[in-house]
């Protein structure tokens, strides 16, 4: 489950690249992603919260944020 600012975020299908970049190795499996919906009203400026809760399975390391707002 992902929350931002307390407020939960929705689930959304897997994006492969929200931001174009040419990077293509090493960024895993479409099923290791939780993708969300985060509205940019949420969007504070200076600090944001986002929490990131897993609600079962084996503990995991969160090794990557990709958080991309609309221009």
């Amino acid at each position: 489950m992902g929350r931002h600012h307390g407020t939960s975020l929705i689930r959304r299908e897997f994006a492969a690249k929200p931001l174009a970049h040419p990077y293509d190795g090493g960024l895993g499996a479409p099923e290791q992603y939780a993708c969300f919906t985060c509205p940019a009203a949420l969007v504070m400026h200076g600090r944001n919260i986002i929490a990131v809760t897993l609600d079962g399975g084996p503990e995991i390391t969160l090794q990557y944020v990709d958080l991309v707002l609309p221009a």
